[in-house]
């Protein structure tokens, strides 16, 4: 009888110990949420037929690829590649205009893009970026990022176009470019539990930018990163009354006089 009891015991105390795992495992969720969003790329011509090829997807943790092409020049072709996580978001885009039509626009962009997310606890934000361009084209970097909650305050703000500039690269932060420049707010900051936030992005080139510079081809590669960090919820509400549990449940070792 005292062996099954403490049997008994052994296996109840297995038995807390996986639900502390299971439970653990499972009530703790990601401490940034995702809410909208969409990821996009697309291509505008300034000809007939009128039609803007693109192709979108909702915003949602994962990696995905999106390629659009140019219906009447194939061989212009826009490709979008993401990285949606708890620890950030990625967006890198290659777009490449080989072949123009007379003396009218191709142009390729990411989209008006934005990823609407909230976050669980207090963290920080880091953003980084960059477009670089070859031969001469309309150049355009732009990101914001604002606190929705808090009335859409800007945390970062900064457009940079430049239309005159061969091989021009900008960097996100910057004021570079030979068109339009606007910067506001900082790179790095805080993120407040409870928060919703909106980050909003675009990149583009255009191989007609003036009559003085057109660009039979061009090309363009950009990235933009928003890094999270922001720690998972504690689990010290669900942990204490189990590790109780496990206290009680434990086998008691029998005392020798």
């Amino acid at each position: 009888m005292p062996e099954m009891a403490r049997s008994m015991r052994a296996a109840a105390y297995a038995a807390v110990v996986v639900l502390v795992y299971a439970m653990s495992s499972t009530v703790q969720a990601g401490p940034v949420t995702i809410d909208d969003g969409q990821i996009k790329v697309s291509v505008r011509r300034g000809e007939p037929p009128a039609s803007t090829p693109s192709m979108s997807t909702d915003a949602e943790f994962g990696t995905g690829m999106l390629s659009v092409q140019d219906n009447v020049l194939p061989s212009n072709i826009a490709t979008v590649e993401y990285d949606l996580s708890q620890t950030g978001f990625i967006i890198d885009s290659t777009l490449e205009i080989d072949t123009r039509k007379g003396s009218l626009a191709r142009s390729f962009d990411t989209g008006m893009n934005f990823i609407k997310f909230t976050v669980t606890q207090n963290g920080t934000y880091d953003l980084s970026g960059y477009i670089s361009a070859t031969n001469h084209a309309k150049v355009t970097l732009k990101v914001v990022l604002w606190d929705v909650t808090a009335g859409t305050q800007e945390l970062f703000s900064n457009e940079q176009v430049s239309i005159n500039t061969p091989d021009e690269v900008l960097t996100l932060g910057e004021t570079g470019g030979d068109s339009t420049n606007t910067l506001s707010g900082s790179l790095t900051g805080s993120l407040i539990a409870g928060h919703s936030y909106s980050f909003f992005y675009e990149t583009e080139i255009i191989n007609s930018n003036n009559t003085t510079h057109l660009a039979s081809s061009t090309s363009a590669t950009s990235n933009i990163t928003l890094a999270l960090t922001v720690p998972s919820p504690a689990a010290a509400g669900l942990g204490l009354p189990l590790l109780g549990m496990l206290g009680m449940s434990r086998p008691r070792r029998r005392r020798s006089f």
